[in-house]
């Protein structure tokens, strides 16, 4: 498992095809076993008894549009957790004090064999990166001010290049909704073209592209409003962590060693 999180750090443009490929396997495959063999019957048994179908899940899915979302759904799902980190590490070792800065005897060579400590676990999160950053720029200058300003400028840069590996993440959440005002404007014109059946008393063909017109608006809106607040709850859960390292760095580690004779 660490060796494919590793993968996933050391090479996102080719993890993010392959989040690709697994999504279109997937999804593709779902449609093959269950939505196409079902809506097919579903379809031949209202068509044989002359009555419009009915909206089941399966006829709501059956199309190529709606096809195309679910992957991009699943996909983005996918690309979310790989730019995001799950595990919130980072508290955790707040929690525990892991620097040791509450203790009245610590010194610099205290907080420094904690962090190797920290660094030794490769525990995945901001806080450690931070730390580091910090002492580094302590040992260089011996100025708290300053190495303050080095990890929030360090932040700042994590924050910033997040914000560049989600544009991928935007662009699918642009994209689903689009796809689905394709389906629409696909099955209005198919509809319009069955219009002659519809005059004769045949309503069936028209219903059914009107089917394609609505479902793919609604399947597609649907997806795109639970994959945004996904997206917006994530972000706004990693900005409270670079906000609770930066508050921890600057109150916490830049306090004690202003006010300490080490």
């Amino acid at each position: 498992m660490k060796k494919i999180f590793r993968f996933i750090k050391e090479t996102p443009v080719a993890a993010d095809v392959i989040f690709l490929m697994f999504s279109v396997s997937i999804i593709h495959l779902f449609y093959v076993l269950y939505v196409n063999p079902i809506s097919t019957v579903e379809l031949d048994l209202a068509f044989s008894s002359g009555k419009v179908p009915s909206r089941t899940v399966w006829l709501i899915l059956k199309d190529f549009e709606q096809e195309l979302c679910l992957i991009l759904a699943l996909w983005c799902l996918l690309l979310l957790g790989a730019r995001y980190k799950i595990r919130n590490d980072d508290n955790q070792l707040i929690s525990l004090d892991f620097l040791s800065l509450s203790k009245k005897d610590g010194d610099l060579d205290t907080i420094q064999t904690s962090l190797e400590e920290a660094e030794s676990l490769r525990l995945e999160g901001h806080i450690v990166p931070g730390v580091r950053v910090y002492m580094d720029a302590f040992r260089l200058s011996g100025s708290p001010e300053h190495s303050k300003r080095e990890a929030i400028d360090f932040y700042n840069l994590t924050e910033e290049a997040l914000d560049a590996r989600l544009n991928l993440v935007n662009y699918v959440l642009w994209a689903i909704p689009s796809i689905g005002f394709l389906g629409t404007v696909r099955g209005i014109g198919q509809a319009l073209a069955d219009i002659d059946q519809a005059l004769s008393g045949d309503i069936a063909g028209v219903a059914l592209n009107l089917g394609i017109a609505f479902n793919s608006t609604f399947v597609a809106i649907l997806l795109s409003v639970v994959l945004t607040f996904v997206s917006m709850a994530m972000r706004g859960r990693e900005t409270d962590r670079l906000v609770q390292c930066k508050t921890y760095i600057s109150e916490s580690l830049s306090k004690k060693l202003t006010t300490s004779s080490i």
